[in-house]
């Protein structure tokens, strides 16, 4: 009788710090910007150790960035007041003391679409331990719902990709406010305009081998792009033209596209013999089945903003790419 009593009561604990999966008819929509996360921790946790551990989780810079922008901002409450329009929060991270150690990522749990990491630790130590060591599984996992959640947003109002299935053998939901820039022999530009500057997809090709060697495959991406960005990407200056701004190292990520493998590279831009610069995200696609590898390559222009969410959008158009 007694064990049935202890494993009820567990059983009542665990319900009560972390809410089961359930069906979401009934559920309210979730609300936020994008990459905007709400934490909820104890004011004690939060004003000690673990809140510094959670800022330096989730607030660190961005790569690829011109100036520091957070990976997230992030929205702290109490959880006295985690209840009613607070819950909505699309991006959630619940942090607890409890009788273990382990993380948990659950959908849907108050609102939809939303994503609900729970963090639970036996001390602030352990709590800490939990975020080290599961770091990189919950910002994918909160990344990843993020890009889903932009495509969502972009497919309300998407440009017909017939002309892209035609030159370049893909398919991409992409919004309708793009306009093509320059149509040329295996060279595509496209631009938008946005309410403080432009945000720019190029998409070119190059042979299926043209990355094989590793120790120059940075290398040989700069040298792709600017290959082509400094004839075809001209400023509204004579002699102007955009390049890779040498002075900022890119990064260079492996990622996927769709099923297909692909290299990611992100850094920063320049417009020679002029005073523009901005962020840029490539994706090296690796297509086998029309032996070639595929480039696609957002940057934006957003000089008295934020570039973060600009660069995060084109992530999410180039992301939706699928190979014909």
């Amino acid at each position: 009788m007694t064990r049935w009593l202890s494993l009820t009561c567990l059983l009542l604990m665990i319900s009560c710090q972390e809410p089961a999966e359930k069906n979401t008819s009934h559920l309210k929509n979730s609300s936020g910007k994008i990459n905007h996360l709400t934490l909820v921790v104890d004011k004690k946790l939060w004003n000690g150790e673990v809140g510094d551990s959670l800022q330096a989780t989730f607030a660190y810079p961005v790569d690829g960035l011109p100036m520091d922008e957070p990976l997230f901002n992030l929205k702290h409450y109490d959880p006295s007041i985690f209840k009613d329009f607070v819950t909505a929060g699309r991006l959630i991270v619940n942090v607890q003391k409890g009788k273990s150690n382990y993380v948990s990522i659950k959908e849907n749990i108050y609102a939809k679409p939303q994503m609900v990491v729970y963090v639970v630790g036996k001390s602030p130590l352990e709590i800490n331990e939990q975020l080290f060591k599961n770091k990189e599984k919950i910002i994918k996992s909160l990344k990843d719902f993020e890009i889903k959640e932009n495509q969502r947003r972009i497919n309300k109002s998407t440009k017909d990709d017939q002309f892209l299935e035609k030159k370049f053998k893909i398919n991409m939901n992409i919004s309708k406010a793009y306009i093509t820039a320059k149509d040329e022999p295996g060279f595509l530009w496209l631009r938008k305009e946005t309410p403080q500057g432009h945000t720019h997809i190029l998409l070119y090709e190059a042979p299926i081998n043209y990355l094989d060697n590793q120790e120059k495959r940075i290398e040989q991406i700069v040298k792709k792009r600017d290959s082509l960005s400094s004839i075809y990407v001209e400023g509204a200056l004579k002699g102007t033209y955009m390049v890779v701004d040498k002075a900022y190292a890119p990064y260079l990520f492996e990622t996927k596209i769709g099923q297909a493998f692909a290299y990611e590279t992100k850094g920063t831009w320049e417009l020679k013999n002029d005073f523009m610069v901005g962020p840029f995200i490539n994706f090296a696609i690796l297509d086998k089945k029309n032996n070639r590898i595929l480039f696609a390559d957002g940057f934006c222009y957003n000089p008295q903003a934020n570039k973060r969410d600009l660069i995060f959008e084109l992530e999410a158009t180039m992301r939706s790419i699928k190979l014909k």
